[in-house]
């Protein structure tokens, strides 16, 4: 039952899943794989309570369990809940000092409290065990307007993964603090292009409303100032440019005409208006 609940995870199938872990139990009442899978598949669901409570049974069962403090901590943050996910955390890398992802977590709540310091180190560390976390470590600079250590970051990040939108995106935020427009908006045209909804999905899905919403200002603000200065650049690269800009604004009706138009108007990228075209239909 716990193989098969594994198996509907995989597909998403979440409530199939939570069928059979919770035959599993029934089965077997101290059987600690199952409180953890189906935390979860709770987790996954957003049912962010319910795989608290399963978590606290799986390491009720099994108290050295990493993973299990390390998502019961995930859980804690997605609620909002830092200073409760960041004792999980602490826990997780007592039992196991060279726990990346648990540094890592512990990065991101730190920053979410605003203590980037804290969050830098944590990442650091996550990074020289292995783990991705760049994206991370870059966000905290950005936040100390450290903007130069952002971009390095972000770099390093699209170097182990070319289509990281988030990366693309924070470079994009990054250039647009030093005042560097045309980089900013280059980045944020690379963002939306690898992933129409990116900015959006990942800020709210992660419940960082506030970061949003400023970040999409930012790239208002930059996509704006490039638009409407008359020296930039040619008709049709501006036309392009309101088509990112309109984007930005969530209305993609706006966008698909702007992007037509630069095309007609002869824009030099042909390649990068049937992208975002094709992401429009």
């Amino acid at each position: 039952f716990n193989s098969r609940g594994l198996a509907y995870a995989d597909k998403g199938e979440y409530d199939r899943a939570i069928r059979d872990y919770d035959e599993a139990i029934r089965i077997n009442p101290d059987y600690a794989d199952a409180f953890y899978n189906r935390g979860n598949a709770y987790r996954n669901k957003g049912e962010y309570d319910r795989a608290i409570r399963d978590y606290d049974e799986a390491i009720r069962i099994n108290p050295e369990d990493a993973v299990a403090f390390n998502n019961r901590g995930n859980a804690y943050d997605d609620k909002g809940e830092y200073d409760r996910a960041i004792r999980d955390y602490d826990e997780a890398i007592r039992i196991n000092p060279d726990y990346a992802d648990a540094f890592y977590n512990r990065g991101n709540a730190y920053r979410n409290k605003g203590e980037y310091d804290r969050a830098i180190l944590d990442c650091t560390e996550a990074i020289r065990g292995g783990t991705d976390a760049f994206i991370g470590r870059g966000l905290a600079y950005w936040y100390k307007g450290e903007y130069d250590r952002t971009i390095l970051d972000c770099d390093e990040a699209i170097r182990i993964d070319p289509r990281s939108t988030e990366a693309h995106f924070n470079k994009g935020l990054a250039y647009a603090g030093k005042g560097e427009n045309i980089l900013a908006i280059e980045n944020f045209d690379n963002a939306v292009r690898l992933s129409p909804d990116y900015y959006a999905r990942t800020y709210i899905d992660n419940n960082q409303i506030a970061l949003f919403q400023r970040a999409v200002k930012i790239a208002l603000d930059a996509l704006g100032e490039f638009i409407s200065d008359t020296d930039n650049c040619d008709t049709a690269t501006k036309e392009y440019y309101k088509g990112v800009w309109w984007l930005f604004s969530n209305n993609q009706v706006q966008a698909r005409r702007c992007f037509i138009k630069a095309k007609e108007l002869g824009y030099k990228d042909v390649a990068k208006i049937d992208q975002h075209l094709g992401n429009l239909k």
